[in-house]
C-alpha cells in the first residue's frame, strides 16, 4: 500500500505499506484534509513483512501549497517511463512531476514546469511588485494513454503538456467574447480526463473542467476552445467533478448554499460526434470551419442541458433520495 498526501502546505509526504496477504488490493482513493491534498495508493504487492518507509518529497524553496495531485497512468507496463510518477500542482505557480520511489532526492523530482499568468479581459488589476506574476495553478489530470497532461487555475486558461518531453502542446481558453461562451471566464478549480480514454480512441483526448463560473465545459485537447457546456455547478475542489465511464454520467458538487449541491449530468455522445464530424486535423490539432460550431442561435452559447438528476440537501434533513428530472 502506498499513502501519499499533501502534510501542511508545501510538500508530498509517501509512505510504503506492504500488508495485503489476503486480499489482493488494485484501488486509487483520492480525498482532502484541511492543510491540502491526500491520496491513497493502495497496490497488488503481497508481502508476509510490515514495513515502514517513509520519505518526503520537498521541492527546495517551495512554501505554498500543493493543491493537486494525480497518479500517471502506467498503462499496464506498457510505457515503462511512466512507473510510479505523481503529477503535483502547487499555487505557486509551478507543475512537478515526481518518481515516487526514487531512491535519492534528486531522482525524485524529475521536472518542474513553471506557468506565468494570462490576463484576461475580465481581470482585475494585479497589485505586485513582481515582473511576472504566476499562474496559481489549481488542478490537474493525466490522459489514460499517458501521453499528456493538463492544468488549470486562476488565470483560466488550460495548458496541455507532453508528458515525455514536458514541452507544452498548446493553451486552450475562451474566446473572451460576448457572442458565445466557449471557455471559462473565471478561475478553474477541477479538470478531469474521460476514463473511457483508456479503452476507447474517440475518449482519448476528451476531458472536463469546471469553476467558478458556474459551468461544467467539455474540451478535446486539441482543440482551443471548448465543445459545449452544463451550466450551474459552482466548483470550487479539484475533488467536486468525477465521471462515471460505464453510464457516461458527469457528477459534480458544488459550494452554494442550495438544496441541490450534488448534480448528475449526461455526457452527450451525440454533440461528440457531431464536433468530430466537422472538425478537420491540422497536424496535431482540429479546428472547426466558420459557421459549423456547436452553437444555441437563442442563447448565442454552447449548448446546455439540464441534469439528469440531483440529489437534494438540507443542513436540517437527514439523507434525501435523488430526484430525477425530465430532460
Amino acid at each position: 500500500m502506498l499513502l501519499v498526501f499533501c502534510h501542511n502546505v508545501s510538500f508530498i509526504a509517501s509512505e510504503i505499506f506492504l500488508t495485503c496477504v489476503e486480499q489482493v488490493l488494485n484501488e486509487l482513493k483520492s480525498y482532502y484534509s484541511p492543510y491540502g491534498v491526500a491520496l491513497e495508493l493502495l497496490s497488488t504487492e503481497d508481502s508476509e513483512k510490515q514495513t515502514n518507509n517513509f520519505y518526503t518529497l520537498n521541492a527546495d524553496g517551495e512554501t505554498l501549497p500543493c493543491s493537486d495531485l494525480q497518479p500517471v497512468p502506467e498503462l499496464n507496463g506498457q510505457i515503462r517511463d511512466n512507473c510510479h510518477l505523481i503529477l503535483a500542482v502547487y499555487v505557486s505557480g509551478h507543475a512537478r512531476l515526481w518518481h515516487y520511489t526514487g531512491a535519492m532526492n534528486s531522482s525524485r523530482l524529475l521536472a518542474t514546469i513553471t506557468e506565468e499568468r494570462i490576463s484576461n479581459p475580465s481581470d482585475a488589476p494585479v497589485r505586485t511588485n513582481a515582473e511576472n506574476v504566476m499562474n496559481q495553478i489549481l488542478s490537474c489530470s493525466c490522459s489514460y494513454d499517458g501521453k499528456r497532461f493538463v492544468t488549470g487555475g486562476v488565470d483560466c486558461h488550460l495548458r496541455v503538456y507532453d508528458m515525455k518531453s514536458r514541452r507544452r502542446l498548446r493553451m486552450c481558453s475562451s474566446s473572451f467574447t460576448k457572442e458565445k461562451m466557449d471557455g471559462h471566464v473565471m478561475r478553474i478549480c477541477a479538470v478531469k480526463y474521460h476514463p473511457r480514454g483508456a479503452v476507447y480512441e474517440d475518449y482519448v483526448h476528451i476531458f472536463i473542467t469546471g469553476g467558478w463560473d458556474d459551468t461544467i465545459q467539455i474540451w478535446d485537447d486539441r482543440y482551443l476552445h471548448s465543445l459545449w457546456i452544463y451550466y450551474g455547478p459552482h466548483i470550487c475542489g479539484s475533488d467536486a467533478l468525477e465521471i462515471e465511464s460505464e453510464s457516461n454520467h458527469i457528477l459534480s458538487s458544488s459550494w452554494r448554499r442550495d438544496k441541490s449541491i450534488l448534480q448528475v449530468w449526461k455526457f452527450n455522445e451525440e454533440l461528440m460526434i457531431e464536433f468530430y464530424n466537422s472538425a478537420e486535423h491540422q497536424g496535431d490539432e482540429l479546428s472547426i470551419p466558420t459557421g459549423r460550431e456547436i452553437i444555441n442561435k437563442q442563447t448565442g452559447a454552447l449548448y446546455y442541458c439540464k441534469p439528469v438528476a440531483e440529489i437534494p440537501q438540507d443542513a436540517y434533513d437527514g439523507p434525501s433520495k435523488v430526484s430525477k428530472l425530465s430532460t
